[in-house]
């Protein structure tokens, strides 16, 4: 799971302009988002047989991103079944599966500033026979 999944359920913040680079926030009505659109993409992720073991986001049925995460032999199948309705776009992560233990966490977020790796976002998955997969994506310091 060195990698994610990153779509939008509520579809584009922007309207499209004249030009490549021309594009302006647009104001999304509340009322446009289907409600329970996250859901709908977790029925049709599970429907598929996909076992999640990470997900996460922020403001997921509004401007966000919902995040997800497979096994990485799973991750070219997820991608291309959600392809096909959603713009998804994959992100490389620090990854680790850590022992579901007091203080594991901390010692991997310490590993990273000792690396010289502020943390941007972190994503902890469920457990797997003791293990617990965690994602972060990191801006590295100058």
């Amino acid at each position: 799971m060195h990698q994610q999944l990153r779509l939008k359920v509520a579809g584009s913040g922007t309207s499209e302009g004249p030009g490549a680079m021309h594009a302006t926030p647009a104001e999304r009505d509340p009322l446009e988002v289907r409600l329970g659109a996250l859901a709908t993409l977790l029925e049709r992720v599970a429907a598929a047989g996909f076992d999640l073991r990470i997900a996460g986001g922020l403001s997921i049925e509004g401007p966000g991103e919902v995040v997800l995460a497979v096994d990485d032999d799973e991750m070219d199948r997820l991608e291309q079944d959600l392809a096909t309705d959603y713009r998804v776009r994959r992100v490389e992560v620090q990854f680790r599966e850590l022992e579901d233990a007091p203080g594991a966490l901390a010692g991997f977020i310490r590993e990273l500033a000792g690396a010289g790796h502020f943390v941007n976002e972190i994503f902890v998955g469920t457990a797997r026979d003791g293990r617990v997969p965690v994602q972060v994506t990191t801006i590295r310091r100058g």
